[in-house]
């Protein structure tokens, strides 16, 4: 998995795992991209994502939608968590 060639891990958690049917896939991306375009391209991917409420990480930090990522190891979707 190469950053270089826009390959990277994507993996999702929790609900959302059961909503895309799968823990983990190898996917390529045209980096560079806004989280917003990143979030544009999944959904039009998985168009069950639309309906769901997630935040995305780069390489284990959470982004905002306009933050650019010029590329990428692995983007985690993360459904909405609470905790004390």
């Amino acid at each position: 998995m190469s950053s270089a060639d826009g390959k990277m891990t994507l993996r999702f958690f929790g609900p959302l795992t059961d909503l895309v049917g799968e823990q983990a896939a190898i996917g390529d991306l045209p980096f560079p991209c806004t989280i917003a375009r990143l979030r544009e391209i999944l959904e039009a991917r998985s168009p069950q994502l639309k309906k769901q409420t997630y935040r995305i990480a780069v390489d284990e930090v959470i982004r905002e939608e306009t933050d650019v990522i010029g590329s990428a190891r692995e983007i985690a979707l993360l459904p909405p968590f609470a905790g004390g």
